[in-house]
């Protein structure tokens, strides 16, 4: 026997979940898969033994959900329960000689420090580096109402708001993270955290196209770090309660195995030995590998598509294996 939904979404992570308060907000039907015991994805807070504490496994920096205004739109904070902690730290970042770098909400307050400890040029590299990050951000928060921009459309949005740094925005976009800390910088302790951020985007920051999360670190002075009282659940527990009480449904330990296709339509998900009907759509917040490659029958796709797919699974195997053989 099927269960029926207007909305089958795949994936119980922060987007997914954002996805189907939303929807269930606007009058949908919403059922949420998700494969693991818990919801969350890659926010994920552990109790450590003896009340010794909290442990973040995954992503701790929440500033991005308020400051998109999905906070607001949800009513996370004024309804569902999310509280947060805002810091003038942004960062702290140890390093292997035993030294840090620490990154404050003031970038002046940031450039000094790091002068201390890579010197003068380097921080105020550093100072020019964030200011041009800041400004392309700039550029990329007015492309976020409405349907993505095309290149094109983008490069004229850069080149109207930034002048002759335009095609620069453009460049970085295309490119590795790694390349653009490479070009700006020259001490590996300082390039070190902008990859890391980079690689939030769960891309290797040697991967083309990643090259817009080197500017994430850089582009936060002038706002404090924002983090979920209570550890990183708290933002998931919120997302939750929203889906929940605006009629969705989540359900855990279902991992989705198998999409069916009819007349070139998703209209069903198998997970863990049920089937979810959806009325309207099946949508997905879980990556296009596992999606396409694994869900789907190939003979449902476009072989363009699968063999796209395939080959960029094939480039970001070499280029995780070439990152360890450094």
């Amino acid at each position: 026997m099927s269960q029926h939904a207007d909305i089958v979404l795949i994936g119980g992570g922060h987007n997914g979940l954002a996805c189907g308060a939303y929807l269930a907000r606007a009058g949908m039907k919403v059922t949420v898969l998700e494969a693991s015991e818990t919801p969350g994805g890659c926010i994920y807070t552990e109790d450590l033994p003896d009340g010794k504490g909290r442990l973040e496994l995954g992503a701790y920096e929440h500033g991005g959900i308020r400051g998109s205004g999905v906070a607001a739109d949800l009513e996370l904070e004024t309804k569902y329960g999310l509280s947060f902690h805002e810091r003038d730290e942004i960062l702290f970042s140890p390093c292997d000689d035993g030294t840090g770098l620490c990154f404050w909400n003031s970038l002046d307050k940031t450039v000094e420090g790091l002068a201390e400890t890579v010197g003068r040029e380097e921080a105020e590299r550093y100072r020019a580096f964030s200011k041009w990050s800041t400004a392309a951000m700039g550029v990329l928060f007015q492309a976020e109402e409405g349907p993505p921009p095309t290149l094109r459309a983008l490069a004229a949005l850069a080149d109207a708001t930034l002048g002759a740094e335009g095609q620069r925005l453009i460049q970085a976009l295309l490119a590795p993270a790694t390349a653009l800390t490479e070009a700006a910088f020259t001490d590996d302790r300082l390039r070190g955290p902008l990859d890391h951020w980079a690689a939030h985007s769960q891309q290797p920051p040697q991967a083309p196209g990643t090259g817009a999360g080197a500017l994430f670190l850089a582009a936060s002075h002038g706002s404090p770090a924002v983090r979920p009282v209570g550890g990183s659940r708290g933002t998931v527990d919120a997302l939750v309660r929203c889906l929940e009480e605006n009629g969705g449904t989540l359900i855990c330990s279902a991992a989705a195995e198998k999409v069916e296709i009819s007349n070139g339509r998703a209209t069903a998900v198998i997970a863990a030995g049920e089937r979810y009907e959806a009325g309207r759509a099946v949508i997905s917040a879980i990556d296009a590998r596992r999606l396409f490659l694994g869900l789907i029958e190939r003979d449902s796709l476009p072989a363009s598509l699968v063999s796209f797919i395939a080959s960029r699974l094939l480039q970001r195997s070499s280029w995780v294996s070439s990152s360890l053989n450094r």
